[in-house]
């Protein structure tokens, strides 16, 4: 009952349509209340095995670090098991394994035996199994011990049923009416019917029935046997019980009077009934036994169905009441009441618990185990008293004397001291709150009930004394003085036998169903422990689902976080809950207290929990206090990082046809290199760009080229040569360790899930396993490559070339993944032209305009140089080279004109032999012609400039190049002025 109202409890919270389909599905007996509890379990994601990976000593980065395996799943309980790398298997060689864990099987379960346990929805796994073993053997013994109770008292009474019956006096009374000489008168001793026909089913004479005390005078007599019939075959197989099955088919002998004319029934031999007797005989006084004393056997049953039940709604009460409070008072009253009843003197003793707690849990389960006390004697002395009463009944009926009864003493003190115990518990209980009153009020019934039960049985026991006569209408008989005896009959008659059967039964199974329930509630209150239902993080990612038995989980979250909010809700079982943070960075505080049963009501809470940001891990200890014992959650936190990467793919036409170009780089290059040159793509096609992010783990790892290459978040990256223009670009990673020293040992403690290593392929195993993700279908993780993950969140976009090439694109993503609260922008510049050449100066001389590298230009004019070999040509994408070679043009004012051409071409390598023949060629020309210097200078009125050129001219040459540099000027002016006036 408790299993599904808080199986039921939690589901409204999630879902309340699939509460009432659950309800109505699977609410009737507890086998189907198993089976609820199992679909609201599979509901939710359950991992076959846990993984969780944390630093023995937290406070210290130099600790080794551990590996706690928690199996979910029952199948591998039993197994022998390997920790191996995650990866495929080449041929010829075997899987890199890491440890041998042989899991011990599961824990013996007497419940399994009749179908009624479940490991996967197992709730005392944290019980000693010695205890949930021997009450799990206590309760199938029960079952057992009551199927034999069935079967041994089923079995006599059909032996009773068909036992042959001994000729008793009615039978012999049969005969005598048969054979008596007629006619003769008799006296009517119970009111009788007249027929006009010896058949039961004649019409009655229309005359008044004869009343008791009626003269009649019998003409002649008839023995009447009904007929044989399909119908009535059950009734012919039970022809003996024919005290509670009324029987056609036994005897009725019939008398003709003579006034009034008519058939009457002089004896009935089904219910042995006679109906008159001789005139000058007088009528003795027959005795049957008190009714409060033998008590019908409806009624017996009636009453153990009410004590039964009574019992039930008790325990169920006493179990939810009493954990909410029990006073120090009350276990005192209920000492002093144990030792003043003095039933079992010194062997029985009170604990010293200082808990409050663990006192109202423990009273509570003895106070259940007094109320079954009190429930197996009251029914036990029921079945003594009806037993008696069988007794008193034969002894009365055959011997003609009365059986002296006693009272059962030890049944009363055990009776009475479990009313003792009760009463203090009920007024424990009135120290509740007012909420508790109905549960009061049921208790405080069941208690006055079993009471009642049992003075009814006490008085009944006192009326030995006062045997009744039996008769069903008043008339005159003789009576005497009966007298006393102690011994009990020998044998009982069939019926009364079959009567004590029926009795021993109802009230063994009444009192083995209250031992198998009291079983049953003591498992129950074993699950009663302190714990959190729930409890969530607002930032980060739990790896495994939040529940009150995940007693480890690993939180996932951000290195730039430095704050989460701890969500969370206690059950009803606990008392307190504090938290405790442990980080090397923190220094050793005293736990948080985050709930008191007793400051609040609501059971549910938030904590603002503040962590250093980084990449260390940190511990979180959440312990939730109450009875038997404290329960401790704890939650490893792990840093991550992302590692973002943006591909571009489109298409393109070379000398081998169609190909499609596909390249691939990480967000922290393009964030310092935002310039993405790719080859001359089909400016008519689509060009798709996709941003993957993937989480990388801050864990252990060992330093060295063997590592595995996946984090790109903490490490250093450069640009090395890029491969065919299908392929995908390779980066190396140098990966950030933050565990400077690991050691090849490893070391297995005595639990078979515990284990811990600082050996490196662990390490570097845990590295992938840490944050839950698992490779896709045919990839491996293998050092020197890139591995891939099955979460990555990937986006992409796909529009037209033209768009994408060329402008400035400004990139954007959210680095909260839950709220998006923080993000990132790079800008980035996709083009087909390759880069600009970036012009160096290393003697006289100056370009003009200036050269800049943040808007470099195709054509530079070089002033006042002396010789070419002072420029020089460099290109930032190291994939690129730059070549150059000095040209002639032509004369000018100042001499001969020359320009040096700076070529700028992919350069070959292992990726693209071809030189990279699909990537476009730049070229940056720089020209040594003086007038044209003196042009620039005057088109941006840069005076000093143009006075720097001209002295740089020599002075047989200067004023030719000033005049032609004027009439350049005023030619420029002409033009422009008639392009003003044709514009006004």
């Amino acid at each position: 009952m408790r299993h599904l109202k808080e199986a039921f409890h939690a589901a409204l919270k999630q879902d309340k349509k699939k509460l009432q389909e659950a309800a109505s599905k699977y609410a009737s007996t507890r086998l189907q209340t198993r089976l609820a509890m199992q679909v609201l379990h599979k509901a939710q994601y359950e991992p076959i095995m846990e993984l969780h990976m944390f630093p023995k000593d937290p406070t210290d980065v130099r600790s080794a670090w551990m590996v706690l395996l928690v199996p979910r799943s029952e199948d591998i309980f039993g197994q022998t098991l390997f920790l191996c790398k995650q990866g495929r298997q080449q041929d010829g060689q075997k899987y890199s394994c890491l440890a041998q864990m042989a899991f011990q099987p599961l824990p013996f379960r007497a419940l399994a035996l009749l179908g009624m346990w479940d490991s996967a929805v197992e709730r005392l796994r944290s019980t000693g199994h010695v205890l949930v073993a021997g009450v799990g053997l206590m309760f199938v013994a029960c079952l057992c011990f009551g199927s034999c109770i069935i079967v041994y008292e089923v079995a006599i009474i059909i032996c009773l049923i068909f036992r042959g019956s001994s000729p008793t006096a009615s039978s012999l009374q049969s005969e005598d009416f048969l054979g008596m000489e007629l006619p003769e008168a008799y006296q009517i001793t119970r009111h009788v019917f007249l027929f006009t026909e010896p058949d039961a089913n004649s019409k009655l004479a229309n005359v008044a029935p004869l009343q008791v005390g009626s003269q009649v005078e019998v003409l002649e007599t008839r023995r009447e046997s009904a007929k044989f019939s399909i119908k009535r075959l059950p009734s012919a197989l039970t022809s003996s019980v024919r005290r509670w099955i009324p029987n056609i088919f036994r005897t009725k002998i019939w008398a003709r009077l003579k006034t009034p004319e008519g058939w009457i029934v002089l004896f009935d031999e089904t219910w042995q009934l006679a109906n008159a007797t001789k005139a000058d005989e007088s009528v003795s006084a027959k005795y049957c036994t008190h009714p409060q004393l033998l008590v019908q056997f409806p009624a017996f049953l009636r009453r153990h169905v009410i004590l039964a039940s009574s019992h039930l709604a008790g325990q169920w009460v006493v179990m939810e009441c009493v954990p909410q409070g029990f006073s120090l008072l009350a276990v005192f009253f209920l000492f002093q009441g144990c030792v003043l009843i003095g039933l079992f003197h010194r062997e029985i003793g009170i604990p010293h618990i200082a808990s409050k707690a663990a006192q109202k849990q423990v009273y509570g389960e003895y106070n259940n185990l007094l109320r079954f006390v009190m429930h197996a004697a009251a029914l036990y002395y029921a079945m003594l008293t009806a037993t008696a009463a069988l007794e008193y009944d034969e002894v009365l009926e055959t011997q003609q004397v009365i059986l002296e009864l006693g009272k059962p003493v030890l049944a009363v003190r055990l009776v009475w001291l479990a009313v003792a115990v009760s009463v203090v518990v009920a007024a424990s209980l009135l120290e509740a709150s007012a909420t508790s009153s109905f549960n009061f009020l049921t208790f405080l019934t069941t208690l006055i009930l079993h009471i009642l039960d049992l003075s009814t049985s006490s008085s009944g026991l006192d009326k030995w004394r006062q045997p009744q006569i039996e008769a069903d209408e008043f008339t005159a008989v003789a009576s005497r003085q009966l007298e006393h005896t102690t011994s009990g009959p020998k044998t009982l008659s069939k019926q009364r036998a079959v009567l004590r059967s029926l009795a021993s039964l109802v009230s063994r199974l009444c009192a083995v169903s209250g031992l198998a329930v009291l079983m049953l509630i003591v498992l129950d209150v074993q699950s009663t422990q302190p714990q959190l239902t729930r409890y969530s993080f607002d930032r980060g990612y739990l790896q495994y689902p939040a529940s009150e038995e995940a007693y480890h989980n690993t939180l996932v979250l951000p290195a730039d976080v430095d704050s989460v909010v701890f969500f969370f809700e206690v059950g009803a079982h606990t008392s307190h809950l504090f938290l405790k943070c442990v980080h090397p960075l923190l220094e050793e505080v005293e736990p948080v207290l985050l709930f008191s049963a007793k400051d609040r009501a609501e059971r549910t809470g938030e904590y603002q929990l503040a962590i250093p940001a980084g990449p260390l891990y940190s511990r979180i200890t959440v312990e939730a206090t109450g009875w038997p014992k404290p329960t401790v959650y704890t939650v490893h936190v792990i840093r991550i990082g992302v590692d973002k990467n943006l591909a571009i793919t489109g298409s393109m036409t070379g000398s081998g046809g169609a190909k499609i170009f596909h390249e691939v780089r990480s967000w922290q290059h393009l964030a310092r290199t935002p310039e993405w040159y790719v080859p001359a793509l089909d400016m008519n096609a689509n060009i798709t760009l996709t941003m993957v992010q993937k989480p990388c783990a801050f864990a252990p790892v060992f330093v060295g080229t063997s590592c595995p290459l996946w984090c790109s978040h903490a490490c250093s990256e450069r640009q090395v040569f890029g491969i065919r223009v299908n392929g995908t670009n390779q980066t190396v990673q140098v990966v950030a360790c933050l565990s400077p020293s690991l050691h090849d040992s490893f070391i297995q403690t005595g639990h078979t899930s515990d284990l811990w290593s600082d050996k490196e392929a662990l390490s570097a195993w845990l590295g992938e396993m840490l944050t839950g993700l698992v490779s896709l279908a045919g990839s491996y993780l293998s050092p020197g490559l890139p591995c891939r993950h099955c979460i990555p969140e990937n986006v992409s976009t796909t529009q037209p070339a033209h768009l994408l090439l060329g402008p400035r694109l400004e990139l954007g993503t959210a680095m909260g993944p839950e709220d998006g609260s923080s993000g990132e922008q790079i800008h980035v510049r996709i083009t087909s032209e390759p880069p600009a050449a970036q012009l160096i100066m290393n003697g006289a001389g100056f370009l003009f305009p200036r050269f800049s590298q943040r808007e470099p230009r195709r054509k530079y004019v070089v002033c006042c140089l002396d010789t070419w070999d002072s420029l020089s040509a460099t290109v930032s994408d190291a994939r690129y080279e730059v070549t150059a070679h000095v040209e002639s043009v032509g004369d000018d004012c100042s001499g001969t004109v020359e320009q040096k051409l700076f070529t700028v071409a992919r350069r070959p390598s292992a990726y693209s032999p071809d030189g990279g023949g699909l990537y476009k060629i730049g070229q940056t020309v720089v020209m040594t012609s003086a007038q044209a210097c003196l042009s620039e200078a005057m088109n941006t009125d840069n005076l000093s400039a143009f006075h720097d050129i001209g002295s740089c001219i020599p002075a047989e040459r200067r004023r030719q190049a000033w005049n032609r540099t004027a009439i350049a000027m005023a030619q420029t002016l002409v033009q422009d002025w008639r392009l003003d006036a044709s514009h006004p």
